[in-house]
């Protein structure tokens, strides 16, 4: 078989997963996300909304619901007001029919289970912003995979082909039962999320400063 049959080929076998595969899934990374304003905000969404035309269905959202962290720290938490800009930014991706790969990053590289209350962060907003299509995934990696080497650069850093594991994304809740509800006044008091699920509930606290507290609770 020489090239151009095995091209042909190959065209003939991505022709079959297209038509097979429903729905199609095209991601894009979307790095870096600035929510520093509305403005830095809305037009970061206006161009990741552009690109749905052109057959885009999901968006990479890096450093998603947390700062970039340094490494060896826990998490670096997003203020209360950039969290309410990250809201509304993935509810408006939500609204527009682009689901969304959550990156959320930790600086504690190799050991995630040093950071049980980032992994539950992350799960909680998963479950708070989930779409009814059920296009929201995440992803709980340290922030060192960005980088070419460790520390004493003798040793490449991968952790994106690292799987972190923690009890908090073995919840099981089933589907949502409610939509996401919040109570407090931004920029004056504590916001707090909550969102029921056939089996459970979550949680997310938002103090006006400090950090954010997440639960995730199996009721059944």
């Amino acid at each position: 078989m020489d090239s151009r049959e095995l091209e042909h080929v190959q065209r003939g076998v991505f022709a079959q997963l297209a038509a097979r595969i429903q729905p199609p899934f095209l991601g894009g990374n979307t790095y870096p996300l600035d929510y520093s304003s509305t403005s830095n905000a809305n037009a970061i969404r206006d161009v990741i909304i552009s690109y749905a035309a052109s057959g885009l269905t999901h968006a990479m959202l890096e450093n998603a619901w947390t700062n970039f962290p340094s490494a060896g720290a826990s998490m670096s938490y997003l203020s209360q007001a950039n969290f309410v800009r990250a809201l509304q930014f993935t509810d408006d991706l939500t609204a527009a029919g682009i689901g969304r790969i959550d990156v959320v990053l930790s600086g504690r590289d190799y050991h995630p289970a040093l950071d049980t209350a980032g992994a539950e962060y992350a799960a909680a907003m998963n479950l708070l912003t989930q779409s009814s299509r059920f296009d929201v995934y995440t992803r709980f990696c340290n922030s060192n995979s960005y980088d070419s080497s460790d520390a004493a650069g003798t040793q490449a850093v991968t952790s994106y082909g690292q799987l972190w594991t923690s009890t908090a994304w073995f919840h099981a809740l089933g589907r949502p039962t409610s939509a996401r509800s919040v109570t407090g006044t931004a920029g004056v008091t504590s916001l707090v999320y909550s969102r029921t699920y056939q089996f459970g509930s979550v949680q997310v606290t938002v103090p006006v400063t400090g950090s954010p507290t997440a639960v995730v609770t199996r009721t059944q």
